[in-house]
């Protein structure tokens, strides 16, 4: 694959309402090139075509434009069909909304429990450190794909199920990009005990600053006192359970209608004896990504911007210097 300059890969690969990212570009250049069996080593020396490639990124830095990239060149130059599979309706209907603005990529959007796929030449996998589960077993079995691309903040999985992708493409991190720019910066607070009435007068104390938020306890006894503890000082608080409408919870997240969310940790790691791809006690899909951050305020900078603005999420942390016991309260700075 011939060497793409900044204007030619913009051109080339993101349309002309995306600014390119110089990060994306290379990620997107390396993951095509690999495909394609034209790719060289830092040394130049030429690597292996592989089928399978798994794009390892940070949350905010655009991985599902660069997944659109990928396919919309793919599909280009080479005539692929284009599929696209997330556990999740609002990920599949995230991406198609992104593919709207300028991509124009024919792509079908795929449920990841799906037992009648179509057939696609690209499957790409969001959120792909699910790919492990029995459900995408299936999935992979039946499309046989000529080639996968996975897209994943958080490439591994607590039940120690291993993902199988021939090459895996890391660039930048997370330092890395909010030294860029690219992402907002964060910073660390203590609270003085982790406990549900701490963490709920943390919050009620100053709720305007931290907005929108996760909150994250082992067991649900805890998390029903903590909802109990904001309800009781006017603060809108959702439990997220394995029988709860998640994608009502999402929904009324995502517009404002409800202030925090509440989940057990159980409830975003642990898969069930039924599927690796379902949560302990229940049969729905596990809605929630473990260890994640989710923000959903506007950035008002810049209309393509998909970094995340504010977020926090309360988890254990080192023991402060005084020797009390804390844990730390992380922010998003904007």
């Amino acid at each position: 694959m011939a060497t793409h300059t900044a204007s030619s890969c913009q051109s080339d690969f993101l349309p002309a309402e995306f600014a390119a990212r110089p990060y994306q570009q290379r990620i997107i250049e390396k993951a095509i090139s690999l495909f394609r069996g034209t790719a060289r080593d830092a040394k130049g020396v030429a690597e292996p075509q592989v089928s399978s490639v798994l794009v390892e990124s940070p949350t905010g830095s655009g991985k599902t434009i660069m997944g659109l990239a990928i396919a919309r060149w793919m599909q280009q130059h080479l005539g692929y069909r284009v599929g696209w599979t997330a556990m999740r309706r609002n990920l599949l209907a995230q991406a198609a909304a992104e593919n709207q603005r300028g991509f124009g990529v024919d792509v079908q959007p795929i449920s990841m429990f799906e037992k009648h796929p179509p057939q696609v030449d690209l499957l790409i996998i969001d959120e792909a450190q699910h790919d492990g589960a029995l459900s995408m077993a299936n999935l992979h079995s039946c499309i046989n794909p000529k080639n996968i691309l996975g897209l994943s903040a958080t490439p591994f999985r607590s039940d120690r199920f291993k993902l199988c992708f021939e090459r895996s493409i890391r660039d930048a991190g997370v330092h890395a990009l909010i030294q860029e720019g690219y992402l907002s910066p964060y910073h660390h607070y203590t609270i003085p005990r982790y406990a549900p009435a701490e963490v709920a007068e943390s919050y009620a104390r100053d709720w305007q600053r931290w907005g929108r938020s996760l909150i994250f306890f082992h067991k649900m006894q805890d998390c029903r006192l903590c909802q109990r503890e904001l309800s009781r000082r006017g603060i809108d608080a959702e439990l997220v359970t394995a029988k709860s409408d998640r994608e009502r919870q999402i929904a009324d997240f995502s517009a404002g209608r409800v202030s925090v969310m509440i989940l057990p940790r159980d409830l975003t790691a642990r898969p069930c004896r039924r599927c690796s791809a379902a949560p302990a006690g229940g049969s729905a899909p596990c809605r929630w990504p473990a260890g994640r951050c989710v923000s959903t305020r506007a950035c008002p900078s810049s209309r393509w911007c998909n970094a995340p603005r504010r977020g926090i999420r309360f988890r254990a942390g080192p023991r402060p210097p005084n020797n009390t016991s804390g844990a730390r309260l992380t922010a998003g700075a904007r």
